[in-house]
């Protein structure tokens, strides 16, 4: 694989490893040991994410901490309701073809 494009991957990894993390703020050590990365590796990663606004750093002076910003989390969000859409026009079509209702007992 190309070094550009095993750069861009490393990127993907990092912002995947935030999400599995959870949403709390972490270090780049912490990253770097849950993907089993170079420091510097993730470091260059963090630095491509927040340049276009995917992760923010804060934390207290000398220890500072990476997050996923408002931006990652509006792509989430986003992609969920792309999927209820989907799921909604799946029914409606279902009750086209069929004249019933598909719904969970439950509901």
């Amino acid at each position: 694989m190309a070094a550009e494009q095993k750069d861009k991957v490393l990127v993907l990894e990092v912002l995947d490893a935030m999400r599995a993390l959870g949403f709390e703020p972490r270090s780049i050590k912490d990253v770097a040991e849950h993907l089993d990365l170079d420091y510097q590796a993730v470091r260059r990663a963090m630095l491509v994410l927040e340049s276009y606004q995917w992760v923010v750093k804060g934390g207290a002076p000398g220890k500072s901490l990476w997050a996923v910003s408002a931006k990652a989390l509006d792509f989430s969000i986003q992609y969920k309701r792309h999927a209820l859409n989907r799921v909604h026009q799946m029914e409606r079509e279902y009750f086209n073809l069929t004249g019933e209702v598909l719904r969970d007992e439950k509901d």
